[in-house]
Formats: C-alpha cells, sequence, structure tokens
C-alpha cells in the first residue's frame, strides 16, 4: 500500500468515524430533551400539588380557628351550666 492509499484509507476511517460520533451525539441530544421534558413535567407537577397542599392546608386551618372558637364557645356554655 502506497502512502498515498494509505492517507486516503486513514481519511476514509476517519470520516466514518466522524459519522459515527455524530449519530452519537445526535441520540444523546434527543434523550437529553427527553430528559429536559420529564423533569419540566415533573417541577410543574410539583408545583401544582404544592399549590393545592398550600390552598388544602389553608382550608384545614380555617376549620381548626373555626373549631376552637366552637370548643371555646361551649366550654364557657358548660361553665355556666355548672356556674
Amino acid at each position: 500500500m502506497t502512502p498515498m492509499e494509505a492517507l486516503q484509507t486513514a481519511l476514509i476511517q476517519l470520516e466514518q468515524a466522524q459519522g459515527k460520533t455524530q449519530q452519537q451525539l445526535d441520540a444523546l441530544t434527543v434523550q437529553i430533551h427527553g430528559c429536559c421534558n420529564r423533569v419540566d413535567a415533573f417541577v410543574a407537577a410539583v408545583q401544582q400539588d404544592s399549590t393545592y397542599h398550600s390552598e388544602h392546608i389553608a382550608r384545614l386551618d380555617s376549620v381548626a380557628e373555626r373549631l376552637e372558637s366552637v370548643l371555646a364557645y361551649l366550654v364557657r356554655w358548660d361553665d355556666r351550666q355548672r356556674g
């Protein structure tokens, strides 16, 4: 094999390796975009759940305050009935 043929063979191998590398990079890019989409969906779901639970906790706090008021009223009423 002449040096020119060896050079051409090496060039062909290099181009093939570059093509394979580009294909791998393209596949990796697709996978990364898929992961990013899943992370974005997860973050959105967590934010939505957090908002829902915050609202639910606020409603429960309000109910607890009303129940405390009712309990205080009943304790005062019972005290008056006994006293």
